[in-house]
């Protein structure tokens, strides 16, 4: 069962990878153009090249989604090191959904590699952690603001130029009850996840798929479909946590 999960979590991982290099080819000549640190760029075809590594991280990533034991087997340490190398040197990526993927590709890209049960359950369970605190983190730090806890921030975000959408902006902003029980139940899904796992695999199963639809409806609104695959690929090694017990 565990395996098989973890065949489920590569793929989703593959899916989120593909999504990030592509995102990345694409938006690398205008991140040339704004980049903090410019001696990456001054070398004639340096944006084609890590557009090419871009292209690179996309591809293995599809073939973690058809072949997820290629992701067992060390490919997800490859593709961690991509993004990693994308990371520190374009300052391109280290958002929430990068860090959350590079997270899942560790443990999974050494996986067949590790052969004492032990180690492949203590990797589970640092995962898990890791996981269960990323949720936790960001349910406190909007529990902590007065915008998130009246709904306001919810309407605001939704109504964004970047990142909101009319059609459901305007019932948001018209109803500040709606928003007030959106925004609340964002921020109690994150809450809860450390709770959800340590009551049983039964409500852990209702929590993820809470989290599942709570991050379907951001990438349907926002337009962050790393986010939803980057995410869903850590509750599949979630409960695949969980499924040792």
């Amino acid at each position: 069962m565990t395996v098989d999960q973890l065949d489920v979590a590569a793929r989703l991982a593959g899916i989120a990878t593909a999504l990030t290099g592509l995102e990345l080819a694409a938006a690398l000549p205008r991140i040339a153009s704004w980049q903090v640190r410019p001696r990456y760029f001054t070398a004639p075809g340096a944006v084609r090249r890590y557009r090419a590594l871009a292209l690179l991280t996309a591809l293995l990533g599809l073939d973690f989604a058809v072949r997820p034991e290629d992701c067992l087997a060390g490919g997800g340490l490859l593709a961690c090191l991509l993004l990693l190398r994308f990371t520190v040197a374009l300052e391109a990526a280290g958002d929430g959904a990068d860090i959350m993927l590079a997270t899942v590709l560790v443990p999974l890209g050494c996986w067949t590699h590790l052969t004492a049960p032990w180690i492949r359950d203590l990797l589970l369970g640092c995962l898990a952690v890791k996981v269960c605190t990323a949720y936790l983190r960001s349910g406190v730090a909007k529990l902590a603001v007065a915008a998130w806890r009246s709904g306001r921030q919810v309407a605001l975000i939704v109504n964004s130029r970047h990142y909101g959408a009319r059609l459901p902006a305007w019932p948001l902003l018209e109803y500040p009850q709606l928003a007030r029980a959106v925004a609340w139940s964002v921020m109690l899904v994150e809450v809860v996840a450390p709770v959800a796992v340590l009551i049983g695999h039964q409500v852990l199963l209702v929590w993820a798929g809470c989290a599942l639809l709570l991050h379907a409806g951001i990438a349907g609104v926002m337009r962050l479909p790393r986010f939803m695959w980057a995410f869903t690929a850590g509750l599949a090694c979630l409960l695949a946590f969980r499924g040792i017990f």
